[in-house]
């Protein structure tokens, strides 16, 4: 079913209401998963709702969290999420973070204690909307083995970077392992199998079975995905005092811990020198010979965003969606 943007929106904020989650949190929830669909990236979208709503059903998220601050300066701010939904918890720290670089040219925030912050690049494009630029980073529960492990011991701990230019930006975010758990997820919602090389099953066998892929392992993206993921581990766990991947339910609404680094590029040159720079070196890189167009990272969700009119929602998802809409008395009008 293919549905408008601003309709599955507030139908997404109208839900998280009813279950409890204060509006301002429900529309900062909204906003960035609708933004992943328009991006392509709907394996961090509405598939995610369900898992959300059950955890909130659970008591493993708060849905009205008192965020606490554990230190702040001028330049940095670290907070406890109290348990809350992880997109309003990392926007609310990213925006203080991207004041703080506005001032003082650089700002950093970190959070723990919350829940899964969904799509990393949605907090790195809220810098680049500043002309700032930014740099994101979370660990997740423990799904991904290690370089040659058979079993799960790390999270796909993503990074996301981006960076402003006066005629768009360069916006990469990626998961440590050969896919993100999330898009395993949505091949299962889909009936889907998924492809040799991504994951292995609870046995260490190789499969294309999504089910057993969840219940088994995915595997790093070679040496580098294995050494950032367990870095980013670390970052999150022992300095900013979140959980390991390891000590986080395996399921999808949880997160270790969440940082941002955000940059005044004034810090170093001027703005129009910066962007005249950056200009002169992505027309050099598009000069380059080649069989296929040389695409900035970022590229194609930009131009998905461009040729986005609808979300489309499987029958699968729009079944649970139905389902939890009745549970709360909410009409399931969507267009």
């Amino acid at each position: 079913m293919k549905v408008r943007p601003d309709s599955i929106r507030e139908f997404t904020i109208e839900l998280l209401v009813r279950y409890g989650v204060s509006r301002e949190d429900s529309e900062y929830v909204a906003d960035h998963l609708v933004l992943a669909e328009l991006f392509g990236v709907s394996s961090h979208g509405i598939v995610r709702i369900p898992f959300y709503l059950d955890s909130i059903i659970k008591g493993t998220l708060n849905p009205k969290p008192k965020m606490g601050v554990i230190a702040e300066n001028s330049t940095m701010i670290h907070v406890d999420g109290d348990s809350g939904l992880g997109q309003a918890i990392a926007t609310k720290v990213t925006d203080i973070a991207i004041e703080k670089a506005k001032k003082n040219c650089i700002g950093f925030g970190s959070a723990r204690n919350l829940g899964h912050v969904g799509m990393l690049a949605y907090y790195t494009l809220r810098a680049v909307r500043n002309d700032l630029l930014g740099i994101s980073i979370a660990n997740a529960p423990s799904v991904m083995a290690p370089l040659g492990g058979k079993k799960a011991f790390l999270g796909t701990n993503p990074v996301s970077i981006g960076m402003p230019y006066r005629k768009g930006s360069v916006l990469f975010d990626s998961a440590m392992s050969v896919s993100s758990r999330g898009k395993i997820l949505l091949a299962r919602e889909r009936g889907e199998k998924i492809p040799k090389g991504w994951a292995i099953d609870e046995e260490g066998n190789p499969t294309t079975d999504p089910e057993k892929a969840i219940k088994g392992a995915l595997l790093p993206d070679g040496v580098k995905g294995y050494a950032i993921a367990l870095l980013i581990d670390l970052f999150c766990g022992a300095l900013l005092g979140g959980k390991f991947g390891h000590e986080l339910p395996a399921n999808f609404s949880s997160q270790g811990g969440f940082a941002i680094l955000v940059l005044n590029p004034k810090f170093f040159r001027s703005y129009d020198e910066y962007a005249e720079s950056f200009e002169e070196y992505v027309a050099k890189l598009r000069e380059v010979p080649s069989e296929v167009e040389i695409r900035l990272p970022g590229e194609s969700k930009f131009k998905a965003f461009e040729r986005s009119k609808y979300v489309e929602l499987g029958e699968g998802l729009l079944t649970k969606l139905k389902e939890l809409a009745k549970q709360v008395g909410l009409d399931f009008k969507l267009q």
